[in-house]
C-alpha cells in the first residue's frame, strides 16, 4: 500500500468513527430492536428434488448485539420457522468485545446447535481480531460447521448438495489489498472438493457481497452473503442505499436477491453493527425444485 493511500486512511479514520458512533445510536430506538423476518421462495434450477422445499435461516453482522437474555427473543423467531439449517455468514462477534460477552454468544450457539444443523464462514471482524483463534476454536465446539475455505456435503436420501464457506480477505488485518488471483486461488481450493465428489448444486457463505462476479465464475449456485449492513439507510427520494463497507457510496450490493449469469446471491442487512432506518434482519429462504 503507498504512503500517500495510508496517510488517506488515517485522516478518514476519526470522522467515519464519529459517524459510525452517532448511527448506531439508531439500535438502541425502539424500531432499531424490533427484528423483522424477511422471507424469500427461490427456485434455482439445478436444486435435485429431494431438496425440494429446503428451510434455510440466514443469519450474518450481529456484532456481538443482545437480542434479550440468551438472544431468546432471535431464538423464538428462529424456532418459529422450523428451518432444516442455519447459515451464518460472519461478524457475529465483534472485533473489539469483552471475553463475557463472547462466552454469551457462544453458548446461544451451541443453544442453535443443538436444534439444527449450524454452518458458518468467519466475517472480517473475526478475521481482524487478535483472538481469531480462540473464536475459531470456540465456534467448532459449540458444534458450528465452520468452513474456512472448505467445503461440505449435505446428502437428502441419495441426492447431495454442497456448501462451502469463503474467509474475507485474510490480509484485511493489515489493511492491505488482497490480490484478484490470490482470491481466485483460494475459491480454486475451496470448491476443489466437488471435483473428487461432484455435487449438482453449491452453496456458498461468503461474507463479502461486492465478489458475486467472482462467485459465479466458480459455477456457484447460491450465495449467502452479509456485510453491507442495508447500504447503512435509504436516500430519501432517491431510494438508493448510501453507503456499504467495501463498495463505498450508493452500493451495487445492500440488501436482497441479486443474479450474475446462473448464480443468485442472498443478501441480508444483519442485526447488528452501523444502520439507520433499517431494522435488524433475519433471512428466512425456502428453495424450491424445478418442475420437471
Amino acid at each position: 500500500m503507498s504512503e500517500m493511500k495510508r496517510i488517506f486512511r488515517k485522516i478518514i479514520r476519526l470522522p467515519w468513527i464519529l459517524g459510525t458512533a452517532i448511527v448506531l445510536l439508531w439500535n438502541h430506538t425502539k424500531a432499531g430492536r424490533t427484528l423483522i423476518t424477511t422471507t424469500y421462495d427461490l427456485y434455482p434450477p439445478r436444486l435435485p428434488k429431494v431438496f425440494d422445499g429446503l428451510k434455510i435461516v440466514h443469519l450474518t453482522d450481529l456484532h456481538g448485539r443482545s437480542f434479550g437474555p440468551g438472544q431468546e427473543e432471535l431464538n423464538q423467531r428462529i424456532r418459529a420457522l422450523q428451518p432444516d439449517l442455519i447459515l451464518l455468514t460472519g461478524d457475529m462477534y465483534d472485533k473489539e468485545q469483552f471475553p463475557e460477552r463472547r462466552q454469551e454468544i457462544n453458548r446461544w450457539m451451541k443453544a442453535l446447535t443443538e436444534e439444527v444443523p449450524v454452518y458458518a464462514s468467519m466475517g472480517n471482524h473475526e478475521i481482524r481480531s487478535d483472538e481469531l483463534l480462540e473464536i475459531e476454536t470456540e465456534m467448532r465446539r459449540a458444534g458450528v460447521r465452520l468452513l474456512r475455505d472448505r467445503a461440505a456435503i449435505l446428502s437428502r436420501d441419495d441426492a447431495k448438495i454442497g456448501i462451502c464457506g469463503l474467509d474475507p480477505n485474510p490480509q484485511e488485518k493489515m489493511l492491505e489489498e488482497e490480490e484478484p488471483e490470490v482470491r481466485w486461488e483460494r475459491l480454486a481450493r475451496t470448491v476443489a472438493r466437488y471435483e473428487s465428489e461432484p455435487v449438482p448444486f453449491k452453496i456458498l457463505l461468503a461474507h463479502k457481497p461486492e465478489l458475486l462476479d467472482d462467485y459465479a465464475a466458480f459455477g456457484v449456485d447460491l450465495v449467502f452473503s452479509g456485510h453491507a449492513h442495508g447500504g447503512l439507510l435509504e436516500v430519501p427520494l432517491l431510494h438508493k442505499r448510501l453507503l456499504a463497507p467495501g463498495q463505498g457510496v450508493f452500493p451495487r450490493f445492500s440488501q436482497g436477491i441479486y443474479r450474475k449469469n446462473k448464480t443468485l446471491m442472498v443478501l441480508s442487512s444483519g442485526l447488528g453493527g452501523p444502520r439507520l432506518g433499517l431494522k435488524p434482519e433475519i433471512v428466512y429462504v425456502r428453495l424450491h425444485a424445478p418442475k420437471k
